[in-house]
């Protein structure tokens, strides 16, 4: 049967950054060009339009089909013909109620060319079903009669676009990995297959598929900014020029922040922009914010991607991290577990570098932070401790007693781990007791 499912308008909250397309409730495809050049030569911008009615299907049918068909599939480099586009899912309703796999990214991105590329197709599945991510074939025609699309020579359905060498397709994430060789405007086809467990007959059955048709620019100019890798979040932290010469003096031997400057008043020394991060005192963790995002898989779950040294030159371990990922793989907020809370006031500095897991931070359209970036952590709301004995008793110079105890209205208990008592001999010479 054919029904008719009127626009749902897309609704923007304020200070959205999500932009309106040309038509009324439309938005243009979040994220489209978030890794590359918006003025680069061959750019396609395609715009997110939502429709919605409600169907009611007989039950018992093991082939219910959903198709949709549209003029509106653009030339392709990969496809020999344009055409109608073709959309179609099943469903087995045999199997009991179904809710079909949601996509979490938008259904358009663009890419650059040279660049390593990871892209997650991953989906939502409320009901706990088995899901299969492949490449499948573009169709085109009508609802009555579809056909599938034929490629051009060099492409097929496991390599729909050119790459350097080839595409990582992980069948259980529905993660791709590539890099693009060329610039072009490709179609791509995701499919879902969806597996639900039947106990009589012990055996995994197909509940359903899901499909995603993709138009993929390709182009030669990825994003100037996004190169330099994951950015801290330049809107939450300040910027302050500290010397190069005076953050080496902590032990630091490289220091890769940006816009290095010769130092006015220090011929020969250079000045660097470092993002300065407020703490509060006694707290466990460091909370980094970035402008983009972090691909979750390079966060060393460890925390060796950084290292933090106090105002006295010590290093502060880092024994973890919380990388809040999303469901697309991707995070803007890393939380750094501390082995001890910092509690002495004054300028830490954090360095984010290479961690056990052999890389650094690295930013969702391939690019990776330079190792040795710095950042200072600003403590200076910590209490400073008054100590006091409250009694001293000496027996024959023999016998020392002394007693104390903690103010727990002055001071945080659970950072205490020891004072050393120090006693003066005759020449005033301190020595531990």
């Amino acid at each position: 049967m054919n029904v008719s499912a009127p626009l749902l308008p897309f609704t923007l909250q304020p200070g959205s950054d999500t932009l309106p397309g040309s038509i009324t409730g439309s938005i243009l495809t979040p994220e489209l060009t978030d890794c590359i050049n918006p003025n680069s030569p061959g750019l396609v911008v395609t715009e997110a339009y939502r429709f919605y009615t409600q169907v009611d299907l007989p039950s018992g049918c093991p082939d219910v089909t959903f198709a949709y068909s549209a003029n509106a599939r653009n030339t392709s480099d990969n496809l020999t013909s344009a055409g109608n586009l073709y959309l179609e899912a099943k469903l087995n309703t045999t199997l009991g109620h179904n809710t079909s796999p949601k996509f979490l990214n938008p259904a358009a991105k663009s890419f650059c060319v040279g660049t390593p590329f990871i892209w997650s197709q991953a989906a939502i599945e409320p009901d706990g079903d088995s899901l299969f991510y492949d490449f499948g074939i573009p169709q085109t025609g009508s609802c009555a009669n579809p056909t599938f699309m034929t490629f051009r020579p060099g492409y097929s359905r496991p390599a729909p676009m050119t790459t350097t060498t080839g595409i990582t397709f992980n069948n259980k994430t529905g993660t791709l990995r590539f890099t693009a060789a060329q610039p072009e405007v490709v179609v791509v086809n995701i499919t879902i297959t969806e597996y639900r467990w039947n106990n009589p007959q012990q055996a995994w059955l197909i509940v359903g598929t899901s499909v995603r048709d993709l138009q993929i620019p390709v182009v030669s100019g990825c994003k100037i900014g996004s190169t330099y890798g994951p950015q801290i979040a330049s809107s939450s932290y300040p910027q302050q020029q500290v010397s190069t010469d005076s953050i080496k003096g902590y032990g630091f031997s490289q220091i890769s922040n940006y816009d290095s400057i010769p130092d006015p008043n220090n011929p020969g020394q250079f000045l660097v922009n470092i993002p300065v991060i407020d703490y509060n005192c006694f707290d466990n963790v460091v909370n980094l914010k970035f402008d983009d995002g972090v691909y979750c898989e390079t966060i060393a779950p460890d925390g060796s991607d950084f290292r933090i040294v106090g105002p006295d030159s010590i290093a502060r371990p880092v024994t973890g991290v919380i990388d809040n990922c999303r469901p697309d793989l991707v995070t803007k907020n890393i939380d750094l577990l501390l082995h001890k809370p910092l509690d002495v006031n004054g300028d830490y500095f954090l360095q984010i570098k290479t961690g056990s897991d052999g890389n650094t931070l690295t930013n969702k359209c391939g690019f990776p932070l330079d190792p040795f970036f710095m950042v200072i952590i600003r403590v200076n709301n910590c209490p400073i401790p008054d100590y006091s004995l409250e009694n001293v008793s000496v027996n024959l110079d023999r016998e020392i007693d002394i007693d104390w105890e903690i103010d727990i209205n002055s001071f945080e208990p659970s950072i205490f781990t020891a004072w050393n008592i120090l006693r003066a001999n005759s020449n005033g010479q301190f020595y531990i007791l």
